[in-house]
């Protein structure tokens, strides 16, 4: 699943932390910790537009260009073809740099 953080700082629920942007959680975590008695708090949060959850999971062009996590970037990289694959290859070289990508990927 995607939980969007439109904040610029980072949050943590319980044992997930989550920062600016989009992260991929992994929705048994997301449950277990809903479980936990988080849920009124993201419920909140939620509400006021600060968190945003996509169940579906499915990256699309804007979720990449809204993710600033490498690791998951990379991640996404591996399956994404066509402008989806354009659109995270530029996410990331944005983030650490044209040079630095080219190394990378």
């Amino acid at each position: 699943m995607l939980v969007e953080n439109t904040q610029s700082n980072h949050r943590q629920i319980g044992s997930i932390y989550l920062g600016p942007g989009v992260s991929q959680v992994d929705k048994k975590t997301w449950d277990e910790q809903m479980v936990k008695g988080y849920k009124r708090s993201v419920d909140r949060l939620v509400d006021a537009g600060i968190l945003s959850i996509k169940e579906d999971g499915k990256v699309t062009i804007a979720v990449a260009a809204n993710t600033y996590d490498i690791p998951t970037l990379r991640a996404w990289l591996v399956d994404a073809k066509g402008p989806l694959k354009g659109a995270i290859k530029k996410q990331i070289s944005s983030i650490i740099g044209d040079e630095a990508e080219k190394e990378a990927v």
